[in-house]
């Protein structure tokens, strides 16, 4: 014999559940509830007052030069929390908004000949304003821009309306012979490029 015993137990009602929404805006970003992850929007049934656990990777990556950096949960909570369900709920009541970002690659046609700032690959929020500025080093000139920005001025401003690449170019100052008065020794003086 058995000790075993199944059964429904009676004078027991089951909890009443509702439907959850977790998304993220942007949608189509990861999510982890309870541990595992999802691609937003993702709807549950929970029971009412349960308790579960909210999350989301940051930064998640996009399109090629394009990320997403965790910014708040609707319920003003940390990126990681608890939620216990409610008796009322909405068609997306946990939203986790995320800031856009673009990357800003920059580089130089002759290391020798100078520098821009800031360089290498960095990230910007989306709409941010951006100043460049080259730096010739000695014997050399800036030669402009080129790539998403352009002009000859050493300084340039750029908008992040998506992933950016921008060369600064520089060239050797060129020279000419110059002969001092009375017959003496040549020497060699900068001209300016126009």
């Amino acid at each position: 014999f058995s000790n075993e015993v199944s059964g429904v137990p009676t004078g027991v009602a089951p909890r009443p559940t509702k439907n959850y929404t977790v998304t993220t805006n942007p949608p189509g970003l990861q999510v982890a509830v309870d541990g595992v992850t999802y691609t937003a929007p993702q709807e549950f049934t929970w029971e009412i007052g349960s308790t579960h656990s909210l999350s989301v990777p940051s930064p998640q990556i996009g399109e090629p030069g394009v990320r997403y950096v965790f910014g708040y949960w609707n319920d003003r909570r940390a990126q990681s929390h608890t939620i216990t369900a409610p008796s009322s709920s909405s068609s997306s009541p946990y939203t986790a908004n995320f800031t856009t970002q673009y990357s800003l690659t920059t580089s130089v046609n002759l290391t020798e000949g100078g520098s821009v700032s800031p360089s290498g690959t960095l990230w910007y929020k989306k709409s941010q304003r951006i100043a460049l500025l080259a730096r010739a080093k000695s014997g050399y000139v800036f030669n402009g821009w080129s790539g998403d920005a352009s002009g000859l001025g050493s300084r340039v401003y750029l908008t992040m309306d998506g992933p950016k690449n921008v060369m600064g170019n520089f060239k050797l100052k060129p020279f000419i012979r110059v002969n001092t008065p009375n017959g003496g020794e040549s020497y060699l003086v900068g001209v300016p490029v126009t």
